[in-house]
Order: structure tokens, then C-alpha cells, then sequence
């Protein structure tokens, strides 16, 4: 018990010396939608779970290359949501190697570009976690700057973030979110909430959620959501965060359908929390059985009339960009 009261003692000293207040306990009766959602599986909402349509999130990490743009144009290009919308992903972007050409192109066919830093480091032992505010708005802020100048895209267009590595600096990486003026933050594994899956939750209230990587952050944080991390099992029934990160997978494109459908099917058959697919595009290129395995899997969720939105994270905004252009 003393070592509980010296930890929060400790937090909350050191918060006050960088101006944050300590989160406090998120209870559903004060966090209420549409600004604030506790880290539940609850929806938040009256909707019933069955009413509630099953969206889906594709994220892609790193750079964008001709060669990871020809994957996306052959599983993405010209196909469309259920309501009629085209498909939209989001490209977490780091700088080396992107070919900002094909970025904007990408923008332009309603697909979200995220930051995920300048230079994706991982020569300096400890630099994402001991990195300071000045560094880490550096990294963020510096890509964002060339992602508006290379790729033509409006600064407030650029909402959300993952951090290499999944690293955070637990209070410094939020308030350099925060800083930045950015909405959410997709960086969080998620282990306990899994069966049923977590929601998207903001971060003004303490997450229920136990910390995956430490340091996490334990200050208030208004206005930022966090889109979890909700880990994966493989075949082995090892947790994985992303696609790639699971080891234990068939070879083969038939069963690695219906291995991401099982995935799929327990956010659409429980909570209805939006199913996260996070990956690399690099994983390919490891098996090509991989990429058809993913074809086949955005081909049957296309099926499911109560699947609306294969989509980017949080917005929607960029659906018309061509045909306003």
C-alpha cells in the first residue's frame, strides 16, 4: 500500500513539474460520448450490438514505394464499400524511401496519411523511450512539414500517430501529441480487453487498460483518442499485435483467409469494436500466399451488408477529394 501511495506520489509530482494533471478514473458517468469514451468494450451508445455496423481499420507502417503502391492498387483500387464509398486505409508514414508522388496519389483516392517520424530510428538503444518533448515534436512535426510539401497534403488533413516500434516516452510522446495540435494516437497494444474487444477511448480519463510497453501515459490528455491495439492470437494462440507480428500462420492463401476472418469474427460476433487489421506491407513480399490471403479476406467482409467502412482511422473527410480536385 505505502508503495502504491509513493508511486502516485512520484507521478504526481512529476506532472506537475511538465503542467499536466494526473488522469483520473474514467467512470461511464462523467465520460460520456461524442467527446469522451472509457477504455471498455462497451460501445458507449443505446445501439443495440447487433444493430451496430462492424467497421473495419487497415493500417500500413513505414514507407510508401512503388512497390508497396502496386499491392495497395491491386487489393484496393476500384473497389468500394457497401454504401458506395471507396475504400480507404491509413499509411503510417516514416521518411525514408517514401515516394511522396504515390503519397499524394493515395490522398487523392481517399486514403488517410498518418505520422509515424522522420526517421524510424533504431540505432540508439532507448531513443523512443527516453526521447524529450523537442526531439519527439521534431520527428513528428519535421515529417509532417515534408508530407504538406512533397505530397501536397493540408496540415489538417494530418490527424493521427504511431510510434515506431510501438515505443512510447509515456507522458512526453502524448503531450507532444498533444502539442501538435494531432486527435489520436494508435500506439497501445491492448492484451486484457480482448474477448470482448476494447473501443476507441480518449485519454482524459486513466486507461483500464494494463500498460503492454512501459512507460504508458498517466496524465490527462483532452481531445486525444487512442485507437487500441487489440492483439491478434495466431495458430499457437500467441498474441501479436500486428498481422505480420504473428509467427504461427499457415503458408498458404486459403487458410490465411479464414485465419484473419477468425480474427474478424470476434469483434463482429461480440462487441462490434472496430476491427483493427495493422500491418506492414512488407509482409507481402515475405509469401505471396500472404497477399492473396488478404485479398480473399477484404473480398468477404465486401459480402457483409452490416460491414460499411474498410476505411481509415477517424475520418472520413477525404472520400470526395478527386471529384472536388
Amino acid at each position: 500500500m505505502k508503495w502504491a501511495v509513493g508511486l502516485f506520489l512520484i507521478l504526481l509530482i512529476q506532472n506537475w513539474v511538465n503542467g499536466l494533471n494526473l488522469a483520473k478514473p474514467c467512470s461511464n458517468k462523467l465520460c460520456k460520448l461524442p467527446n469522451y469514451k472509457c477504455s471498455d468494450s462497451g460501445s458507449g451508445n443505446s445501439i443495440p450490438i447487433s444493430k451496430i455496423p462492424q467497421m473495419v481499420l487497415l493500417t500500413f507502417d513505414d514507407a510508401t514505394t512503388v512497390i508497396t503502391y502496386d499491392f495497395f492498387a491491386k487489393v484496393l483500387f476500384n473497389k468500394k464499400n457497401p454504401d458506395g464509398c471507396p475504400i480507404g486505409v491509413t499509411h503510417l508514414l516514416s521518411h525514408e524511401y517514401t515516394d511522396y508522388s504515390k503519397v499524394n496519389d493515395l490522398w487523392m483516392r481517399g486514403h488517410e496519411i498518418a505520422l509515424h517520424s522522420i526517421t524510424h530510428d533504431a540505432t540508439i538503444e532507448g531513443y523512443w523511450r527516453d526521447i524529450n518533448l523537442t526531439t519527439f515534436k521534431a520527428e513528428f512535426d519535421g515529417l509532417r512539414k515534408m508530407i504538406i510539401n512533397f505530397a501536397g497534403i493540408p496540415k489538417s488533413e494530418i490527424r493521427g500517430i504511431r510510434l515506431p516500434f510501438l515505443q512510447t516516452s509515456g507522458n512526453v510522446s502524448f503531450q507532444g501529441i498533444q502539442e501538435l495540435g494531432l486527435n489520436y494516437d494508435t500506439s497501445l497494444p491492448v492484451s486484457h480487453y480482448v474477448d470482448p474487444p476494447l473501443w476507441p477511448y480518449t485519454l482524459e480519463y486513466a486507461s483500464h487498460e494494463t500498460c503492454q510497453i512501459e512507460p504508458c501515459p498517466t496524465a490527462s490528455f483532452p481531445n486525444i483518442w487512442e485507437v487500441p491495439m487489440t492483439m491478434w492470437l495466431d495458430e499457437k494462440n500467441i498474441s501479436c499485435s500486428m498481422v505480420d507480428a504473428c509467427a504461427s500462420i499457415s503458408k498458404d492463401a486459403k487458410p490465411i483467409s479464414e485465419w484473419l476472418i477468425k480474427q474478424f469474427e470476434r469483434h463482429y460476433n461480440y462487441s462490434r469494436a472496430p476491427f483493427p487489421v495493422f500491418m506492414h506491407a512488407a509482409w507481402f513480399l515475405r509469401n505471396r500466399e500472404n497477399f492473396r490471403g488478404f485479398q480473399l479476406f477484404i473480398d468477404y467482409i465486401q459480402q457483409l451488408s452490416d460491414v460499411p467502412g474498410v476505411m481509415a482511422e477517424l475520418t472520413n473527410s477525404n472520400t470526395n477529394r478527386r471529384a472536388e480536385s
